[in-house]
């Protein structure tokens, strides 16, 4: 993909040859089952990839969350291979799927706030409205989700409830969350920016 811009990358936790690229320019997305030596299409030619995540209860369950389409988020249940559209309509801007290993669990940063879903994603829900380009973050306990202008909401009992984060982390601009090297997002080394 060398005439391309790769603006994110999703690893398979099975498979680490098998990955999935979003491109610049309204690209959509590639797949390479070989580590990157080639790539090909897979259904989603158009639009941002803006997050990507897994089942790590069954690895060649993959999502990806995309901005520029008719719906934000995207799941394969087949490595990839193909795609079909879930969540509520607009566009996505970033994906936390299964905190805690639970399958069931999604939560969706969407264009008007975040979505969770606890069936798989067949209903969605509105828990925190407002401005965000960052996934949300779990740290074994905490799910957290950064709001534009307003600081960091935080949620102890698997997103049902919210409120502002007591941490003292506030937010203008919050475009990334941290996970520690074992792949858990980490409470101590989340950080934020104060510049666009």
């Amino acid at each position: 993909m060398g005439s391309s811009y790769v603006i994110g990358i999703g690893v398979n936790t099975a498979d680490p040859a098998l990955l999935i690229a979003g491109l610049s320019s309204g690209q959509g997305i590639r797949r390479s089952t070989d580590g990157g030596e080639t790539w090909e299409e897979v259904g989603l030619s158009e639009g941002y990839m803006k997050g990507f995540g897994t089942d790590p209860n069954n690895p060649d369950t993959m999502y990806v969350a995309m901005s520029g389409l008719d719906y934000p988020l995207y799941r394969s249940i087949d490595g990839g291979d193909s795609w079909l559209p879930m969540g509520p309509a607009g566009s996505g801007w970033g994906l936390l799927a299964c905190p805690g290993g639970d399958s069931s669990v999604l939560l969706l940063t969407h264009e008007d706030g975040f979505y969770l879903s606890g069936d798989y994603g067949t209903n969605w829900g509105m828990v925190v409205e407002g401005t965000s380009y960052a996934p949300a973050a779990y740290d074994g306990e905490y799910l957290y989700a950064p709001i534009i202008g307003e600081g960091v909401w935080e949620s102890a009992d698997g997103g049902i409830n919210w409120g502002e984060s007591a941490d003292g982390i506030v937010a203008s601009y919050w475009q990334a969350s941290c996970a520690t090297s074992a792949g858990g997002p980490s409470r101590s080394t989340s950080s934020s920016s104060s510049a666009p």
